[in-house]
């Protein structure tokens, strides 16, 4: 199923952080949020998964200062 990942980027140059929640696709035919759900008749409360997984917290920490700093 797909998944939203909690992207923190801290930057100690400048004491800065930034928020990002990039999507993850998962590729599956029967995942409703999938850019590869197929369009078929079928019934898909029943048949697709309709939530997303659970999201996954991702914190990367750079030495130097952020893009917007530089």
């Amino acid at each position: 199923m797909c998944y939203r990942i909690l992207l923190t980027e801290l930057y100690r140059g400048c004491g800065h952080s930034h928020f990002r929640q990039p999507f993850v696709d998962c590729n599956s035919p029967n995942c409703v949020r999938s850019e590869y759900h197929t369009t078929q008749k079928h019934q898909c409360t029943l048949t697709c998964k309709q939530a997303l997984n659970a999201d996954k917290t991702v914190v990367e920490e750079h030495g130097g200062p952020c893009p917007v700093c530089k």
